[in-house]
């Protein structure tokens, strides 16, 4: 398959990867025609703290790099229990359309990757 490179548009389908429990991944973010995303110590701050808001009951960030224009992470997603297990503890008003389908039958893997895409 040929790559191409898609400025200003989501990620193409065929380049995204699909997220199983337990599983390793490279996540590289970049900025759109090279604009800065970070422009001081607090913007490098801030990135953190959202991150690790908005993934961390699903993923464990095992080590990081920012650079201005992009940044990199590894990260492991966590185990199907350890994520039923926060599920759990939501209201069904906080729990996305992806996480009430994955609780009610968490054994399908579409399901799981779908949850984890829309987190």
């Amino acid at each position: 398959m040929e790559y191409k490179q898609f400025k200003n548009m989501p990620t193409p389908a065929f380049l995204k990867a699909t997220f199983y429990p337990e599983a390793y991944y490279h996540i590289v973010c970049k900025s759109i025609d090279s604009l800065l995303l970070f422009h001081d110590t607090i913007d490098y701050k801030i990135f953190n703290e959202r991150l690790k808001k908005f993934a961390g009951d699903f993923v464990e960030i095992w080590s990081f790099c920012l650079i201005p224009y992009h940044s990199h992470h590894v990260i492991r997603i966590k185990s199907t229990a350890s994520i039923i297990q926060f599920i759990r503890m939501l209201t069904p008003a906080n729990m996305t359309p992806a996480m009430k389908d994955f609780y009610e039958k968490n054994d399908d893997e579409l399901l799981f990757n779908k949850m984890i895409n829309d987190r």
